[in-house]
């Protein structure tokens, strides 16, 4: 029993969504005695924060009950090892669009017996193509926006001028995956992929580059640059290039974050 009375506040700063459909009302457990509602229906938004109350009824399953300022009235039995809602709205916003033409509420719990209850299930692949975003985006402002590029007395101005221009374009491209990756909307999963993508151009551009030197008399660094460093294994002669170890790495992460879709 002392298990039971203990799980409600072990749901305080999580996020789940209600999937019924076009409706996805996204409830947050602020405290135990307060959640935070948001959903559209139509062009109407609710963003609310309610008094509610929670009920442990055994280990992982909830009675979670509430009054919106509509003075709508919704009562939910959550069931988060199944990841299941039974929901019934006995009247207003919620009942119309759980149960469309009828007003029997026992109706609505027969029909409407079960919802979704989904965790943001592609939060490792966010976090992932984040890491891999950044990678290409910020690190590259930190790393090119100095002596050994955009200011190296060794570039002519021509070239300083290309390198700052790619690695504000970088920035650019790195603002809109991450609005891809964070922004809530239609399509999560193309969202994700294209922000997959556009990552994928950056660090596949670098090895075409990286590879094609012959063809146009390019290398890896200046003498005034990064040098190749001694890795922390292997024989003494190794040296390893700054810029293919660190995209190669991003690269990986970035598959990770491909494959966590």
């Amino acid at each position: 029993m002392a298990e039971t009375d203990v799980f409600p506040a072990s749901l305080v700063g999580k996020t789940f969504d209600c999937v019924f459909g076009p409706f996805v009302p996204r409830l947050t457990f602020l405290s135990p005695q307060e959640l935070h509602i948001q959903a559209s229906i139509g062009t109407t938004e609710i963003d609310e924060v309610v008094n509610v109350g929670l009920i442990s009824v055994r280990p992982n399953l909830v009675l979670a009950s509430w009054t919106e300022q509509s003075g709508n009235f919704i009562v939910q039995l959550q069931d988060h090892e199944e990841g299941i809602v039974h929901n019934y709205a006995p009247a207003g916003r919620w009942a119309a669009l759980l149960c469309p033409g009828r007003h029997s509420s026992r109706s609505c719990i027969r029909e409407e017996n079960a919802m979704e209850l989904a965790y943001d299930s592609h939060l490792l692949a966010r976090i992932l193509l984040s890491v891999a975003t950044v990678g290409y985006g910020v690190v590259t402002i930190k790393a090119d926006l100095n002596a050994t590029h955009a200011t190296n007395p060794l570039w002519t101005p021509h070239a300083r001028f290309h390198v700052v221009w790619q690695v504000l374009s970088y920035t650019g491209v790195a603002l809109i995956a991450l609005g891809l990756v964070w922004i809530k909307g239609q399509l999560e999963a193309e969202r994700l992929y294209l922000a997959g993508g556009l990552a994928a151009a950056m660090y596949g551009a670098f090895f075409a580059a990286m590879l094609s030197r012959p063809i146009y008399g390019g290398v890896l660094y200046d003498e005034n640059g990064y040098l190749p460093f001694r890795p922390p294994f292997g024989p003494a002669g190794w040296r390893g290039d700054v810029n293919v170890t660190v995209f190669t790495a991003m690269s990986a992460i970035l598959l990770l974050g491909v494959a966590a879709i």
